[in-house]
């Protein structure tokens, strides 16, 4: 899973997209981990039910 943005400075952009694999609450967290660790990122949320 790779998403490559090189977003404006003074701009906040939202990127939605799938994710397959996650069966359970601890993909979910795990996922939503990794992906608030990545620079840049300000918020992560992941929903397990529409992954």
């Amino acid at each position: 899973m790779t998403a490559n943005v090189e977003p404006d400075q003074d701009s906040v952009s939202a990127i939605n997209f799938p994710v397959t694999g996650m069966t359970c609450a601890a993909c979910q967290a795990r996922v939503q981990r990794a992906l608030t660790a990545e620079p840049g990122v300000l918020n992560a949320s992941v929903n397990l039910v529409t992954r």
